[in-house]
Order: C-alpha cells, then structure tokens, then sequence
C-alpha cells in the first residue's frame, strides 16, 4: 500500500500541468526532488505533511488551527451536509457527464472537509473520476487539510494571484470566501462552471442576534456580493438553502470558534452562546450557478 506522501507526489505529478508559476507565470513540471519546477528555475517543494507551498510571501490572517480544527469537526457531525450535497447534485447537474476526470477546484478550501466530501460523493455515485484541487491562504487550514485527505492536491496559495494555468478547471467552487473575477474567469474552462456559495440574511442568525443586538452588525445583506457575481457570469441558477441544526455542548465552542461573527463580539455575549448547552443554528445561503459569457 502506498504511504500518503506517495499518493500526493504521483497526484501532483501526474496534474502538474494544472500549474503555473507564481512568479513569473511559465508552465510547471515535477522533478525527481519532489518539486514543481518552470522552465526558468523557480522550484516550489513538497511540503512533508503532503501540500505545495506557493506564496512568495507570508501573509498574516486570522485564520488559523484552532478555527479550522473547530470547522472540521462541525463539518464531521453534519453542519454542512445538506449544503454539501447541494452543490453535489448542481455539479451532477451541469458537469457534462462525458469528462472522465473533470478538474475540480475549491478556492478558499479552508481544511478541505467540503471539497474532500464532494469529491468522494462524485466517485461513489458516478462515472467520472474527479481531480480535487483545494487552495487556500491558511498554510494553518492546507496543513489540516493534507493531513486528512491525502487524495487531493493542496496548495497554500494567494486567490488575488493564482499559481494555477488557465482554462484548467471544470467546476470551481468559491464557499463563504472572497471572489476574484478575473482569476475566477481566467483558471476555469470556456465551458466550466463556477458555484459561489454566500450567506443569506438568516445565515447564523442566532449567533446574530445575541452577538450584535441593536447594533449595525444585528442584520446582514449580500445584495452586493450576489450584483458582482452576476455581473462577471452569466447566472445559469439561484438556489437557496436554509435549514436548522441542533449543536450541542462543546458543538457551540466550536461554531464560535469557527466564525469572523465572534471576532468583534463581547466575551460576556460569547459566554451566553457557549453556556446553553445546545441550540438550533439556522444556515441560511444563497448558490449562485455560473458559466463563463
């Protein structure tokens, strides 16, 4: 049986081409040294844990193990599985069944529990072998991420600035993370799809409502988000998902753990939300479906 690193470095080799540089944008290879290498010598190595680090600078963020390690657990008991199988039938809907090994890439993957979970699902229940692909700037979150699913690629990775070649990937899916129009435009096929995932007004609305009673930050609107979306791809469709899920005990440290909601809430109001012992928390969000014009 191969060891995990084994499986990265011939998954990484074998889609090398998925790949350009990041600094100055040629085509890259693998080598024997376990690196992706351009044509001008610019080597990126293999991290031991299993992922590719492609930052040519460090960037700081709040985003960081203990916030990830809590989203994967949530993710473990269930949180987003409704979401998550959304997406899965909208790619099944609008992937052309004939790609045996449709490009797959998440961007903003965080610690890869949606995009492991996506592929898996696709690989059970249908034809086409997908090929994974999670960037995200939280070397915190890829570490994570490649420790658990060592069958996709990982990547550390800037989303202003792809390291990825274009008109690579089939399906691109962008979940709670920023958007980057031209990058978005540029990495995904002329017949691709891209899947935006935003928060509706209700979206962890609980934690709203004890968090920022009374104040500017009590309601939320994506109108802005979702008009420049629509304005860089032509809408192929809406859906929104809204549903409740019970957590319970250390579940509620983790959801506050895991959100940007708790960063500017009081610590007597996140007291309020670890104490209850349990509660009902509203995911409410919007998938946006889109095709290149």
């Amino acid at each position: 049986m191969l060891k995990k690193i084994d499986i990265v470095k011939n998954l990484i080799k074998k889609h090398s081409a998925l790949f350009r540089c990041p600094k100055c944008e040629k085509e890259m290879k693998w080598n024997e040294e376990n690196s992706l290498v351009c044509s001008d010598g610019h080597c990126f190595d293999l991290a031991k844990k299993g992922y590719i680090y492609l930052m040519l600078r460090k960037v700081e963020t709040h985003y960081n193990n203990k916030l990830f390690e809590s989203r994967r657990a949530l993710c473990q008991a269930g949180f987003y599985e409704p979401l998550t199988q959304e997406l899965v039938g909208l790619i099944n809907k609008y992937l052309n069944d004939e790609i045996a090994q449709p490009a797959i890439i998440d961007a903003g993957c965080g610690e890869g529990s949606n995009l492991a979970r996506i592929i898996e699902d696709i690989s059970a229940n249908t034809p086409q072998e997908p090929v994974g692909t999670g960037i995200d700037i939280s070397k915190d979150g890829i570490s994570i991420a490649a420790r658990d699913y060592p069958g996709i690629i990982w990547a550390v990775a800037n989303l202003a600035d792809l390291p990825l070649a274009d008109h690579s990937f089939d399906v691109l899916l962008n979940v709670f993370t920023p958007f980057n129009q031209q990058e978005f435009k540029r990495i995904l096929k002329q017949d691709g799809i891209i899947l935006k995932v935003i928060p509706e007004e209700g979206y962890l609305g609980e934690l709203r409502d004890i968090f920022y009673k009374n104040s500017d930050s009590e309601t939320y609107s994506n109108h802005d988000v979702v008009a420049n979306f629509k304005q860089h791809f032509a809408i192929l469709e809406t859906k929104r998902v809204t549903y409740q899920f019970k957590l319970e005990g250390e579940q509620l440290s983790h959801l506050v753990n895991m959100t940007p909601l708790a960063w500017g809430a009081a610590p007597e109001n996140i007291r309020k939300v670890t104490d209850m012992g349990e509660m009902n928390i509203t995911v409410d969000v919007v998938i946006l479906v889109g095709g290149k014009r």
